[in-house]
């Protein structure tokens, strides 16, 4: 599963237990440099993960990472969600 949002990595750990898979059946992949937390806890609940780098022509990478970046910082996250709603210190929301 390539994703940077918890709620869909939630979903999946949770499907994958309801399905009774063995475990490490799933791979989660996450792009270089984002969502490190998300990784590490993965990683401590010996899931595999694959870190992946984009890999081409300047402008459409960049647009890609932006993209990501956008998805990684919304307030439609969790994380955003949480901290517009005083759960967490606001910076901008």
């Amino acid at each position: 599963m390539a994703s940077h949002n918890i709620r869909d990595i939630a979903k999946a750990l949770a499907l994958s237990e309801i399905a009774e898979l063995p475990p490490r059946t799933l791979e989660f992949q996450m792009l270089f440099g984002m969502a490190e937390p998300i990784r590490q806890a993965l990683l401590d609940l010996d899931q595999r993960v694959r870190i992946y780098a984009p890999v081409g022509k300047l402008l459409p990478g960049m647009a890609y990472l932006v993209r990501r970046l956008l998805e990684n910082t919304s307030n439609q996250s969790i994380f955003g969600a949480a901290r517009c709603s005083n759960m967490l210190p606001k910076r901008s929301c």
